[in-house]
């Protein structure tokens, strides 16, 4: 597999999901986008992304910290990501922020997600962090190279 053509589609996605989430916000304390890829064999990459949005019509977000009532992106991504059916090859959740704890737990239940990379890691979700941590390697968008991406999903 081309590491660097895959890792090139990892930076145009991060800046993808970031614009559209920036352009389509709901939540009025930060605005959140996430793509999940899967690196097929046949070296192609199969992607679904979302941002946070109104889980109803009627939704407001009342900007209250522990009170949020948007539509996470990480759930939204993965029920998107899950009507393409499972396979064996190797996938990776790119969030532009650190996930909450209920999204990190989410993540890990899924079962099919191989790493996590944030655009942004926000200390105050570090808790989320180390539950991700404990099961799933969880990198920033700094540090993913062409490299660590083989090491990681090369058998």
């Amino acid at each position: 597999m081309d590491w660097n053509f895959c890792n090139k589609i990892v930076d145009d996605t991060f800046d993808r999901i970031k614009t559209e989430a920036e352009k389509n916000q709901v939540c009025l304390r930060k605005a959140c986008g996430c793509a999940i890829l899967r690196f097929e064999e046949d070296g192609s990459v199969t992607a679904t992304q979302a941002i946070n949005g109104p889980s109803h019509p009627n939704n407001e977000c009342t900007n209250e910290v522990g009170n949020c009532g948007c539509s996470h992106a990480e759930p939204r991504a993965i029920l998107k990501f899950a009507e393409l059916g499972r396979n064996d090859c190797p996938v990776i959740l790119l969030t532009t922020y650190s996930s909450c704890i209920p999204c990190a737990n989410l993540v890990i239940e899924c079962g099919f997600i191989d790493v996590v990379a944030y655009e942004i890691w926000a200390p105050h979700w570090a808790r989320a962090d180390v539950i991700l941590k404990n099961v799933i390697p969880v990198w920033t968008r700094e540090i993913i190279t062409p490299n660590l991406l083989s090491t990681q999903f090369e058998k």
